[in-house]
């Protein structure tokens, strides 16, 4: 098929992606053979998506025709001049693709036959990500090499020109210093990918400040400055990503400039803006559904309501089982569009799923008390007495503020339930409601089995989602073992309250009769192993340290040696409780057959510490280190241990003089240092380190904590900017950035906090206004700060 000109190739875009409706049968209007060819060209894409997913790029080689794409490159005039080895080579490369993110899922939208080429078919579709998250319009060609269908050229819409085509400027700018340049900008672009892909977000930015396409060749210049503004988007820099896109000289070229310019005004609320991007990008390339999609939230938010509903009528037509669109329409128009989600309920397998589904949509937003009534009559006329129908009258009701009866349809649903799963779901929100209304000992009492609304409670208790007394606490226990003696989880809490009341005897005597009691279902909650754990600490407490090491089985959670596993838990319950002589029997006992095991020499070590004897405690941690794989999480234990020996002993500096891996060594020093307060020998390793290793980056981290501490805000300042443009870690430096904030506040550099703020965020302006106001006493404007920072960024501590 012929090279199509810019507006042919827009042109029947347009007319493919706006009249897609996928209720409509595709092959309709097809002929028997041509609805054969479209059931194998879906095939075909399920393929492709399989390998895509996979990356596996040589499979997806095999489904590019070269030969094909040589011939339509050639048929450019591009490779006038290039002799046999030159276009094999070539052809190598066409089966090589660069495996496009969007490959991963396709919805096909039609096919046609131009009319210069029977034997090709032509395919627009959506392509999605591997999470369905994003989606880009595609069109491909496609014919058939002896009995497979191949792809000989493929376009993505919102970046331009087929890949046929760039080939062939490819070719033609061989050897041209502008082709290199740009070769040499999308290289740092990659590299900014790959810093993305592992968090290092700062290190990004800086391969994308590098990053230039200005010289290029000028077929290349516009897409550069939109994958330049795509990527500054994604790592959340709008006016970087703007800037790139206001470069963008011809739209028609690469229309996805309309869509980086939308989700810029979108996300910033300027919606008149925004809505004008979008009706560029249809203009040139159609309907999309997560552009209308996005369309539609912009017009809801003009309070331009009928336009909002028609968007995501149209888009429930591209995306017809999608509930957010239904529950979207429900809640801008209940009343107009009421029969027509009935009957999208009515259509779905499980009507009563469905209408779970779009509560779950509806629940959350302000204006949707009307959809929220439609759904409960739906729910009362198909409910019958299911769990399911039970569940989403109680969700209705706890959306309602009906608490009480939220609760009892939870308790109903829960009772009606046979899937262990569903039912434990059931009986964890009747608890949380019973909770919100303080008859959590009721909740228990009318649960629809007592034991697993007991392990619910306790659960929830637990992790602090639910308030309980203590004195209720124990109120539920006592009862629980009242009416279920036998049950292995209640035998655990009772034995948990009297060792906290420090009647070990009876501790012991409950935990020993719960392990004897426990079922296949308490192993899979793992009683079994809270149980036998906690036997194993109170024997360690009890001066029976070797017993629980030979009596109690508890494997890891790598399919450690149990004896390994156990040993760990008792010799840190020794440590921690100084029962020093029973861990030295401990270690005799594990040595006799764990002679290998690392933690030997490490717990030995902690003893020799305790003992003072410090040239044996090293000795013993050297052994156990050096039985440690490279990159070992363990390394740092051992390392700080031994810097504490060193420490304790007088003689770090000989320590630090002995070990090889110095930066390292530094690392554990300071944190010894540190610990104990020890500000001149921090001081003195750091000197030292330095004359050796000057361009270690820990330096500059114990000098930033140093100045911090010192309260040095000039020397924080300096310090933690070399750290911030040298770190490798993500983490480290919003900590450090967060702390330059509070130290150019605290030095009176208040233009120097806003900007600094600004880089980051316009709610960290917020909360630098808010720290400025309180420095200076007003505390009456720095409130209101604090709390709209706060709720922005959703931090409620």
């Amino acid at each position: 098929a012929r090279q199509l000109s810019v507006d042919e190739s827009l042109a029947l875009a347009r007319e493919a992606f706006n009249n897609f409706d996928a209720t409509i049968d595709p092959t309709a209007n097809f002929s028997a053979e041509q609805a054969a060819e479209w059931r194998e060209i879906g095939s075909f894409f399920r393929h492709v998506e399989r390998t895509a997913i996979k990356k596996d790029s040589t499979a997806l080689g095999e489904l590019i025709d070269d030969r094909r794409m040589l011939q339509r490159i050639d048929d450019t005039g591009r490779l006038i001049g290039w002799n046999t080895l030159d276009r094999v080579n070539l052809r190598k490369s066409l089966r090589d693709p660069h495996i496009e993110e969007f490959w991963a899922h396709f919805v096909l939208v039609n096919m046609v036959t131009p009319d210069d080429a029977a034997e090709t078919r032509i395919v627009h579709a959506f392509g999605y990500n591997e999470e369905k998250s994003e989606q880009a319009e595609f069109r491909f060609w496609l014919a058939k090499r002896q009995e497979d269908w191949k792809i000989y050229d493929w376009q993505r819409f919102d970046i331009g020109m087929p890949e046929s085509e760039e080939w062939s400027y490819r070719a033609d700018y061989y050897d041209d210093p502008r082709m290199k340049l740009y070769e040499a900008f999308a290289t740092k672009m990659v590299e900014s990918d790959g810093y993305s892909a592992s968090g290092e977000l700062d290190k990004a930015k800086q391969a994308l400040r590098r990053a230039n396409p200005t010289g290029s060749p000028r077929e290349f210049l516009d897409r550069g400055w939109l994958l330049l503004g795509y990527r500054w988007r994604l790592l959340g820099d709008d006016k970087e990503g703007m800037r790139c896109f206001d470069q963008i000289k011809d739209p028609a070229q690469t229309p996805g400039v309309h869509i980086g310019r939308f989700y810029t005004h979108f996300v910033s609320n300027d919606w008149e803006a925004a809505l004008k991007e979008s009706d560029g990008y249809e203009a040139l390339v159609g309907l999309t559904p997560d552009l209308l999609r996005s369309k539609a939230e912009a017009l809801s938010n003009l309070g331009r309501t009928d336009e909002a509903v028609a968007a995501n009528r149209r888009l429930l037509r591209m995306e017809p089982e999608n509930p957010s669109t239904v529950a979207e329409l429900l809640v801008l128009a209940p009343e107009e569009t009421a029969a027509e989600v009935t009957q999208w309920l009515e259509r779905q397998s499980s009507p009563l799923e469905s209408a779970e589904s779009l509560v779950n949509h509806v629940a959350w937003r302000e204006q949707g008390g009307i959809a929220m009534r439609f759904l409960k009559s739906f729910v009362r006329e198909k409910a019958g007495d299911s769990a399911q129908a039970a569940a989403l009258a109680a969700r209705i009701a706890e959306n309602e503020g009906d608490l009480p009866k939220a609760a009892e349809n939870f308790r109903l649903a829960a009772e009606r339930e046979t899937d262990a799963t569903k039912r434990a779901g059931y009986d964890y929100n009747y608890v949380s409601v019973m909770a919100r209304l303080g008859r959590v000992l009721e909740a228990y009492e009318h649960g629809s089995n007592q034991s697993e609304t007991f392990n619910s409670i306790v659960w929830q208790y637990e992790e602090s989602e639910i308030e309980l007394s203590d004195d209720e606490f124990a109120k539920l226990v006592a009862r629980h073992r009242e009416l279920h003696p036998d049950n292995a989880s209640g035998l655990y809490r009772a034995a948990q309250l009297r060792m906290a009341e420090n009647d070990l005897a009876e501790a012991e005597r409950l935990l020993r009769e719960g392990i004897s009691k426990l079922t296949e279902s308490d192993k899979e909650e793992f009683i079994d192993d809270e149980l036998q754990t906690a036997l194993q600490s109170l024997l360690a407490r009890t001066g029976r340290a070797v017993e629980a090491y030979e009596s109690v089985s508890v494997g890891g959670e790598n399919g450690e040696d149990a004896d390994v596993v156990a040993f760990e838990q008792l010799a840190d319950t020794l440590s921690n409780s100084d029962r020093w002589t029973d861990l030295d029997l401990l270690i005799q006992r594990h040595r006799a057959k764990h002679a290998d095991d690392p933690m030997l020499h490490y717990y030995e070590g902690q003893l020799r510490v305790r003992q003072e004897r410090w040239f044996e405690a090293t000795a013993a941690l050297r052994r156990g280190r050096d039985l440690l794989d490279e990159e070992d999480y363990r390394h740092n234990l051992f390392g700080f241990l031994l810097a504490q020996a060193a420490l304790n002993g007088g003689n770090w500096q000989q320590f630090y003089a002995e070990e090889t891996d110095k930066p390292r060594a530094f690392n554990h020093l300071c944190q010894a240092f540190r610990s104990r307060g020890d500000l001149e020998n921090w001081r003195q390793v750091r000197d030292r380190h330095r004359q050796l290793f000057p361009w270690d980056n820990e330096l500059l981290r114990q000098d930033a904590e140093a100045a911090r501490q010192d309260r040095d805000d000039t020397k924080f300042l300096e310090v933690s900017d070399k750290l911030i443009k040298s770190s490798d870690r993500a983490w480290e430096v919003n900590t450090l950035r967060e702390q330059r904030l509070i130290a150019f506040v605290r030095s009176g550099q208040f233009d120097a906090a806003r900007r600094a703020a600004a880089e980051q965020s316009p709610s960290e302006t917020w909360k630098v206004d808010a720290l400025i106001a309180a420095s200076q006493g007003d505390h009456a404007v720095a409130l209101p700060l604090a709390m709209k920072y706060a709720e922005r960024e959703d931090r409620a501590y």
